[in-house]
């Protein structure tokens, strides 16, 4: 039987509108304050302690909502920690201006973090395959050492990764070219959305 509300490959969707929604009602409940002058610089430090907190609250938040699971609705509730800290880390980075521009130093940083969680993540698979520690589901949820461990590694990925890979995309995508790179920019989370309805038309159209 049907759980939840499916969302299909559309979850995160609803998690931005959700998301969106809340920080425009604070915007709104803010509006005539004043604003502090300074503002925060943002560090491999404050993204460190993000991912530790973002790996914490998600192996509590699987508890109740394993990985995987779809209870009530299916907006991918197990990943929830992750969603909002890198919401709010997007809000912080756009105001620090390095939505433009990662500093040279948190990339290096950021690039060798994700790398880390990359590896540990080879390395718990591994163990997970060799002992048999991961031949059950409790990796996905519920007080057991495999989903602290897991969860733990995809709060690393989670916070840094991004980050990196936007130093990349600043680096080495951010080239003209010509008539092509406006169109396709303007036209990728479009594609992103249709791209289920012309799967689906074409499985139905071979089959």
């Amino acid at each position: 039987s049907q759980e939840a509300l499916d969302t299909g490959y559309l979850w995160f969707v609803g998690d931005l509108l959700v998301l969106s929604l809340v920080y425009a009602g604070w915007r709104g409940l803010r509006r005539g304050r004043p604003r502090p002058g300074r503002r925060l610089d943002i560090g491999a430090r404050h993204l460190l302690m993000l991912a530790a907190a973002v790996g914490l609250a998600t192996f509590l938040v699987r508890l109740v909502f394993p990985f995987a699971g779809e209870r009530y609705v299916d907006l991918n509730v197990y990943q929830s920690p992750e969603c909002v800290a890198l919401f709010a880390l997007g809000v912080m980075a756009a105001r620090s201006g390095w939505l433009t521009a990662v500093p040279e130093r948190l990339r290096i940083h950021s690039r060798t973090a994700t790398l880390v969680a990359a590896g540990g993540f080879a390395v718990f698979v591994a163990w997970g395959a060799v002992s048999g520690g991961l031949a059950g589901d409790t990796w996905m949820g519920g007080w057991h050492v495999e989903a602290l461990m897991f969860a733990a590694l995809e709060g690393a990925l989670a916070v840094f990764g991004p980050v990196w890979l936007l130093a990349v995309a600043q680096r080495r995508l951010d080239r003209p070219t010509r008539w092509a790179g406006p169109v396709v920019g303007r036209s990728a989370y479009g594609a992103f959305i249709v791209q289920g309805l012309v799967l689906l038309g074409l499985a139905v159209a071979l089959r």
